[in-house]
């Protein structure tokens, strides 16, 4: 097979293996695509605060979102399986 791929050997601290190997586990990911998305993202131009921001923004979407439906559920519980009315979401 022939490709223009550049074969590396590299020496890393086995704690950053260790960090490597769970990141690229958790992405579904080869250790070695793993390590080449995140040194395209380093590589690529552009504003990361910008970019952290909006994923942070979506994240907050998101958890809006999970505690809509938390209360929706705890209120159709509620209805289902009445209490003293004791229950109270944390934060509240």
């Amino acid at each position: 097979m022939l490709t223009n791929d550049y074969y590396l050997r590299l020496r890393i601290p086995e704690t950053m293996r260790r960090q490597l190997l769970k990141s690229a586990t958790l992405n579904n990911r080869s250790m070695t695509a793993e390590i080449l998305t995140r040194l395209q993202r380093s590589l690529e131009p552009g504003d990361r605060l910008e970019t952290a921001s909006e994923g942070l923004k979506v994240m907050k979407e998101r958890l809006s979102s999970l505690e809509e439906q938390f209360r929706l559920h705890i209120e159709k519980t509620s209805e289902n399986y009445p209490s003293n009315g004791v229950f109270r979401i944390a934060g509240e």
